[in-house]
């Protein structure tokens, strides 16, 4: 029996084994530390099988974070899909129509394909068609998202080249050479933080901005 810290219970090795999941999957699981447990959920989303279903239900059962334990459900939820006991399927299935997964979209296909039962293939149906709205409505939103920013980097470009035509009566093509520098520029910095900093990622803009200044005023003056 292995322990995990601050009074977790213990877990056998057997138990684990059987989960086919390695020993540190299994205790970042039951960490007390909330991203590592969010972590080893995310490496359960696809691959849970009716072998790790013991192992989720104790996590289940012990998890506090109510966004954790919702992500749990969902995979808990993808194992029962497979279940023998149809009444189980059924519940698997009604309770996947609230994921917005991509993954839970593929497994809902999947279980389509190899469903015999009516009843439960068309609580499947139901389930699928509801995964993809939630997908969808995101997609638009990205989509949104993705025009309104590039919109808004072209209308700087226009604006700086507008003002400068109008102050000067030139048409100063240097402007939009230095907004590729600003811009490759911050591809480089966003590298850089892939490559030695990845856990602090999402910062990489905050580093970025400055350093497109700086790319550009050197290269200006």
């Amino acid at each position: 029996f292995f322990q995990a810290e601050d009074g977790i219970r213990d877990i056998g090795v057997t138990g684990v084994q059987t989960c086919a999941l390695p020993i540190l999957a299994a205790l970042k699981l039951f960490s007390p530390d909330v991203r590592l447990r969010r972590e080893a959920v995310k490496a359960l989303q696809g691959e849970a099988d009716e072998s790790k279903l013991a192992l989720l239900e104790k996590a289940l059962a012990a998890e506090t974070d109510a966004g954790i334990k919702a992500q749990l459900q969902i995979v808990r939820a993808s194992v029962l899909l497979a279940s023998p006991d149809k009444a189980r399927r059924i519940e698997a299935a009604r309770l996947l129509a609230g994921s917005k997964s991509p993954t839970t979209k593929t497994v809902l296909i999947e279980r389509l394909k190899a469903e015999e039962d009516a009843e439960v293939k068309s609580v499947l149906q139901t389930s699928l068609i509801a995964v993809e709205s939630a997908l969808a409505w995101g997609d638009r939103l990205a989509a949104l998202f993705s025009g309104i920013s590039l919109g808004s980097i072209l209308l700087l470009v226009a604006l700086g080249l507008a003002i400068t035509y109008g102050l000067m009566g030139v048409i100063n093509m240097a402007h939009g050479e230095l907004m590729m520098i600003g811009a490759y520029a911050t591809f480089v910095v966003q590298g850089l933080f892939q490559k030695f900093l990845p856990g602090a990622f999402d910062w990489y803009l905050v580093a970025a901005v400055p350093v497109a200044f700086v790319s550009s005023a050197l290269m200006g003056a």
